[in-house]
């Protein structure tokens, strides 16, 4: 069970990541990308960009400005609470 969870999770990412590229290379082609300053392919890290959500390149939505201490605090949060649910999950089930 937990194999095949993890391989559809990691189907899963690399289906996104290359749609998330598709249309990063449509964006480019067309000319109507925005500024790319402080994207290097994957994360946002503008130390100059005063906020903590910015929009995303291609796609809805917003992301971190991980060059703000604040960014790596909830990316943690994030983290710690997805490890407490996996724990109480797996403790229930013995």
């Amino acid at each position: 069970f937990v194999v095949t969870v993890l391989t559809v999770m990691a189907l899963a990412v690399v289906f996104g990541l290359s749609r998330w590229l598709r249309s990063l290379r449509v964006l480019r082609r067309s000319g109507k990308l925005p500024a790319t300053a402080g994207w290097n392919g994957l994360i946002y890290s503008d130390e100059s960009d005063d906020r903590l959500w910015v929009p995303k390149i291609a796609g809805p939505g917003y992301t971190l400005n991980f060059a703000k201490p604040a960014a790596w605090l909830i990316m943690a949060g994030i983290l710690l609470f997805v490890v407490a649910v996996l724990i109480i999950v797996f403790a229930s089930i013995k």
